[in-house]
């Protein structure tokens, strides 16, 4: 660059308000003689910071000095564009897909909301200068009412901008789905003030209180075993007989458990890589994570292999259309939560320890993840190596940087997971082939 020396945009806080500062130095004259001066220009979004330092490099291009004082130019947006750039950020940062449809949906709840309440037409963008302390608190207020009749139209959603038809049911939202759906769209406004002139300044947290979880009643391995027999009564229910007896004996997500190829399972070496496309965060998918499994599980797949069809690819066999082939994105959570619900009828298992009281969803696929570290807790299990069979976050720095937990320690833990409780289950298979 001839008559220029970089062109930088950073961020800073000044009197508490965000801006972004552009700094460049330039080639000038003074009295007869040229010198090099520091130039600097601030900016109240980053996005009018980058189209600042995009104009100065095409002035200094061109040989000359750049002189334009900055102008604040408002420009025209919309609570819709704030959302698609937020999902995007979001996205950006190896979110997982199912809690990008989670935080799309609570932004399309949201935005249904306002429209109700302002009498925006579903062919009109929700303009930015709505959003206020205020309309907050009108949200809030009106999520807690029923909701039937009050949005019936087709709506758009923020992702894709596809027009589906959503009927809304008559049931008050919960606390904690309106904490969910204000504090979302409050961090979606956020970033909107800063990438974005004419946003109002957003408040610093949202009008209603978090929501309280309380741990609850953990379930036992022995719950977990009354799902396997009720699941492995009927034949149809065989992936996801397939996919709970995994996570039983691992403590994977139910996703994870999905992504397994037989190629992952080392049955010399008794071991699963889990591969990173499965994994849920950032630092999950970041590389592949080996973990020792205990013989149990490699005996109960060879048992169901060899009663029904296996799949030749996958551990947990793939739903097949006939004329689509596998179902990669096929879930067995339904046909797990009906196990629960027939082992807390059946059995006596407590329904609490599957669909805990204080929250609205139910977890039937992660009380078996539940269950795996509530036992290894009560054989005196470190935690952190119960943390790196599930795949949880370090908890100290030098489990993060320096040393990780050893794969012998692991093993000793997971053979201390006890036998799954089959009964006559598999005699009873067997003469039903």
């Amino acid at each position: 660059m001839a008559n220029g020396i970089g062109v930088s945009v950073s961020q800073r806080v000044r009197k508490g308000k965000t801006v972004w500062v552009v700094r460049w130095r330039e080639l000038v004259e003074e009295g007869g003689e040229k010198r090099w001066a520091s130039r600097q220009r601030t900016c109240s979004t980053e996005q009018a910071g980058v189209e600042l330092r995009a104009r100065i490099l095409r002035t200094i291009e061109v040989g000359e000095v750049f002189a334009e004082e900055v102008t604040t130019i408002v420009v025209s947006t919309s609570f819709d564009a704030i959302g698609v750039a937020w999902l995007k950020r979001k996205e950006a940062r190896a979110a997982a897909p199912a809690t990008l449809k989670r935080y799309a949906r609570s932004l399309q709840k949201f935005a249904d909301v306002v429209r109700f309440l302002k009498r925006i037409p579903e062919s009109r963008a929700i303009p930015a200068d709505v959003l206020s302390d205020a309309l907050l608190d009108d949200v809030a207020r009106e999520l807690r009412q029923p909701s039937e009749g009050r949005m019936t139209k087709s709506s758009r959603r923020l992702r894709n901008n596809e027009v589906q038809e959503r009927v809304r049911g008559a049931t008050p939202a919960s606390e904690g789905e309106i904490y969910a759906t204000l504090q979302r769209a409050l961090d979606a406004w956020s970033l909107g003030a800063q990438r974005f002139e004419g946003v109002p300044r957003p408040p610093a947290e949202v009008p209603v209180p978090p929501p309280l979880y309380e741990a609850g009643e953990a379930p036992t391995m022995g719950h977990c075993d009354a799902v396997l027999r009720q699941l492995a009564r009927n034949r149809r229910s065989r992936v996801a007989l397939a996919a709970a007896v995994v996570m039983r004996w691992t403590g994977l997500r139910v996703s994870q458990v999905q992504a397994l190829a037989w190629e992952h399972m080392d049955r010399e070496a008794l071991t699963l890589t889990l591969p990173a496309e499965a994994g849920k965060s950032r630092r999950e998918k970041a590389r592949s994570r080996v973990v020792p499994v205990a013989t149990g599980l490699v005996e109960d797949l060879d048992r169901l292999a060899g009663l029904w069809e296996s799949d030749e690819t996958w551990i947990v066999p793939r739903r097949r259309d006939r004329e689509a082939g596998p179902k990669v994105g096929s879930s067995p959570s339904a046909t797990v939560r009906r196990g629960w619900e027939r082992a807390t009828a059946e059995d006596g298992v407590p329904q609490a320890v599957w669909k805990p009281r204080n929250r609205k969803q139910a977890r039937p696929d992660h009380a078996f993840r539940a269950a795996l570290q509530a036992c290894l807790d009560g054989q005196r299990v470190r935690e952190s190596a119960i943390d790196g069979l599930v795949g949880h976050a370090p908890r100290t720095t030098r489990r993060r940087h320096y040393a990780a937990v050893a794969i012998a320690e692991l093993r000793e833990a997971v053979e201390l997971l006890p036998d799954v409780e089959w009964g006559d289950t598999w005699d009873r298979l067997s003469r039903d082939r």
